[in-house]
């Protein structure tokens, strides 16, 4: 290459935290760098932009995740309280660590019940919210006038 490039090491690029630190896009033809996009301003803009859209995928998955935790716990629940049921006539003992042990985990599992619950009450309240402001919104507008 006429004039010669620096050439980069993988620790100096991983370094980098901006776009005009990036001296690779600085001695290109068209000097990225001043493109209205890589200003702080912009990049920021779509980070959030690009984050708002990830975060509607999140959303999704987490609706899947919520009913595979919600199923996990009553599965370990009836789990732990059948083997505690067993271990009762052959190891009393080893009964009583399992029923400790179911618990502490049920105190954890109920709390975490406690939360899914608020959080589906709450986006609950929130379509409900919404769909009663559009149906008033809706027959207000369809009230003739006089």
């Amino acid at each position: 290459m006429h004039p010669p490039r620096k050439t980069l090491k993988w620790d100096e690029v991983v370094e980098y935290a901006f776009l005009a630190d990036f001296d690779l896009l600085r001695d290109t033809r068209a000097d990225v760098s001043q493109r209205p996009w890589a200003s702080p301003v912009a990049c920021r803009a779509m980070d959030l932009y690009f984050k708002m859209c990830r975060a509607r995928e999140e959303i999704q998955w987490l609706n899947v995740e919520v009913r595979r935790l919600v199923t996990y716990i009553r599965d370990e629940e009836k789990y732990l309280r059948a083997c505690e049921g067993q271990l009762k006539a052959v190891s009393p003992t080893l009964a009583h660590q399992v029923a400790i042990h179911r618990n502490v985990r049920g105190r954890f599992n109920s709390h975490q019940q406690t939360t899914i619950f608020c959080a589906a009450l709450y986006r609950a309240v929130q379509r409900y919210r919404a769909t009663a402001w559009s149906l008033l919104y809706s027959s207000v507008q369809n009230v003739p006038a006089t």
